[in-house]
């Protein structure tokens, strides 16, 4: 994904690093459910659908992209899985934002 960046922050979409851990820390680290929740947004990339509501209001809704179920099932679960390094700005985004961590 050419919008995301594994740590730094962009002005196009949220890192990969933000959505790992705000997908596991919604779903209580059940790797299986978050898994299913990225695959099924990467599907239907509807504002419904948004977990991340604050990466919404800044970056937009993501354009719906055309993968086959493999690609989505590899990149959610490369996603879920990967145990990012936590970058020194991340703490300071989640109280300027007013979020919990997992």
């Amino acid at each position: 994904m050419l919008c995301h960046n594994t740590y730094k922050r962009n002005k196009k979409a949220p890192p990969l690093v933000a959505i790992n851990q705000v997908y596991l820390r919604i779903y209580d680290n059940n790797w299986t459910v978050a898994q299913e929740q990225i695959k099924f947004f990467l599907e239907n990339p509807t504002e419904e659908n948004v977990v991340m509501k604050p990466a919404l209001k800044k970056f937009g809704l993501m354009p719906k992209l055309v993968f086959d179920a493999n690609n989505t099932n590899d990149f959610a679960q490369v996603l879920v899985e990967t145990e990012f390094e936590i970058p020194d700005w991340f703490n300071a985004h989640y109280i300027e934002h007013n979020l919990s961590k997992r």
